[in-house]
């Protein structure tokens, strides 16, 4: 927990200075600061979804089936998109192969 505080810490400045490049300074400050702690409660909580309704939706099953096979898609081989690591490796690999 430490390591990654500190790793946070010195990459403070070279993401404040992104930020200020793309012109996000208002999403970051308006947007996506306020909500740190918000997604923090969700994720440490988590949140409540109805299994039974879902299960019973048409919709819901379409919905999920397309996106996930379009996610692959995307990023050219298969992998969990439920697997919050497998994804982190998959959008920091296609966040770099851009810079």
């Amino acid at each position: 927990m430490i390591a990654e505080v500190a790793l946070v810490a010195r990459l403070r400045e070279h993401l404040r200075a992104e930020i200020t490049q793309w012109e996000l300074n208002f999403v970051y400050e308006s947007i996506e600061l306020p909500l740190v702690m918000v997604l923090g409660l969700m994720e440490a909580r988590g949140i409540r979804v109805d299994v039974e309704l879902c299960a019973r939706s048409p919709r819901v099953h379409r919905r999920g089936r397309v996106p996930r096979q379009q996610i692959q898609k995307v990023a050219g081989h298969e992998f969990k998109v439920n697997s919050p690591q497998q994804l982190q490796t998959v959008l920091f690999a296609s966040w770099a192969s851009r810079r």
